[in-house]
């Protein structure tokens, strides 16, 4: 290659195909870039009509359902009503599907506000709603002072309440419940760790379990609809953060929250 500094017609000549080289990989990423922009704008607008779409349908089967429960159920054998039971089951979790993935849709569209969000109010205050569940067995949350960061306070006790309420869900049957929310610091970055001593996970399924619908457990001991997880990736994502999971079958699961900007007050 000619030295940028040799200005012979063959210097020049290598220099100008190098650079028309650069400027078209350059538009080429672009244009890629721009591709799986619309991309996801429109899976998420399809996401968004096709759970509104959905919605209607959805409540007459209920509906109907319930109608029939109430006026013929007394006409129907042992057979009949276990039938109009799963019927009006599957509806539930249908419904409980397409709320999930509305709810999925609107994390990157809605209009948000960043703000100073102390989350050691925040986690703490949401902590209460789960204290029962938590203790039922003799389990306990720690929470370790956690930091004021700047996000939405709405996307942020979604997450939180997505994590904690995996780990009280996948809770070890032998063993009491312990959940542990501390935080440490590296560089600009905080990261806040959310572990548990419940079933856990194969290590290898620790990206897939970001993937939306996806269930790790198909146990039906364990109820959800697969999404939670999804949603908070997204979550962290909208605020510019990262998300990773750790897992030891039998063991526990640990995940991994990473703020790269935040004031701490």
């Amino acid at each position: 290659m000619k030295s940028v500094h040799d200005n012979t017609p063959e210097a020049i000549l290598e220099l100008s195909v190098l650079k028309h080289m650069v400027d078209k990989k350059t538009i080429a990423l672009e244009a890629a870039l721009t591709e799986v922009t619309r991309s996801n704008t429109e899976l998420e607008q399809f996401a968004f009509i096709a759970s509104h779409e959905l919605q209607e349908p959805l409540r007459k089967i209920v509906s109907f359902g319930n109608l029939l429960s109430e006026y013929y159920g007394h006409q129907l054998d042992a057979k009949g009503t276990d039938y109009l039971d799963r019927m009006k089951s599957a509806a539930k979790r249908m419904q409980s599907q397409i709320d999930n993935l509305l709810r999925y849709s609107r994390i990157s569209t809605e209009d948000i506000t960043f703000e100073p969000v102390n989350l050691n109010e925040l986690v703490k205050k949401m902590a209460i709603d789960f204290d029962e569940e938590i203790r039922s067995d003799g389990g306990i949350l720690n929470i370790d002072q956690l930091p004021e960061i700047q996000g939405d306070a709405l996307q942020l006790r979604q997450l939180f309440l997505n994590l904690i309420g995996n780990a009280i869900k996948f809770r070890h049957r032998n063993r009491p419940l312990v959940i542990n929310i501390n935080t440490t610091f590296h560089d600009k970055e905080v990261i806040i760790k959310i572990s548990d001593n419940g079933i856990g996970f194969e290590q290898s399924q620790s990206e897939s379990i970001f993937g939306i619908f996806h269930r790790l457990h198909g146990d039906t001991r364990y109820s959800g609809s697969g999404i939670g997880l999804a949603i908070c990736r997204r979550i962290v994502r909208r605020h510019s953060g990262a998300i990773c999971a750790f897992g030891n079958p039998g063991k526990g699961a640990c995940f991994h929250i990473t703020f790269s900007k935040y004031p701490i007050r």
